[in-house]
């Protein structure tokens, strides 16, 4: 049902996304090093509301939170930082903010990432929880300069109506 995809980048390269679907996503880094940092949507939402009620929990403004916290706070949201080398894995969490950065090496990196969900994401339980947090992320993070998310995000609004409303 889901692919991997193959990712090419160069040294100055970075991106900040919110892992696929939602769901639990594997990196596999083939060539060169990466920084990856990431963090809970629902973390990085809740600490930009408390701060100021009418600034959006946009991703740019999700990443800018999460690289503003101190180590301390940044452990205590459930956030990780990993050094990817060659030949490393990693499994990020469902419903995180996952921000990449190149190291400065002077090659083109690659790298291998693709959806890896558990038995448990699976269930009916879960995936009603992923669709309430997509429609909480349509509702309060999408802008009009985030229209690729926001067209990604409901993919999930027709796989709910058409898995969940005969029950």
């Amino acid at each position: 049902m889901f692919a991997m995809k193959m990712l090419y980048s160069k040294p100055s390269w970075s991106t900040q996304a919110l892992t696929d679907m939602l769901a639990p996503v594997a990196k596999f880094q083939i060539r060169g090093e990466k920084l990856i940092l990431a963090c809970p949507f629902a973390c990085l939402a809740a600490n930009i509301r408390s701060k100021a009620r009418g600034v959006p929990p946009s991703v740019v403004n999700m990443c800018e939170e999460m690289l503003a916290m101190d180590v301390k706070a940044f452990e205590e949201a459930g956030g990780a930082c990993v050094h990817m080398h060659a030949g490393d894995c990693l499994w990020v969490p469902d419903c995180h903010l996952v921000c990449e950065f190149n190291m400065e090496k002077h090659e083109i990196s690659t790298s291998l990432s693709w959806i890896a969900m558990t038995k448990f994401h699976c269930s009916e339980e879960c995936v009603k929880f992923v669709c309430s947090s997509v429609k909480s992320i349509l509702q309060n993070t999408c802008q009009p300069s985030q229209k690729s998310m926001e067209t990604h995000f409901q993919v999930w609004g027709c796989f709910e109506k058409k898995c969940f409303r005969g029950r």
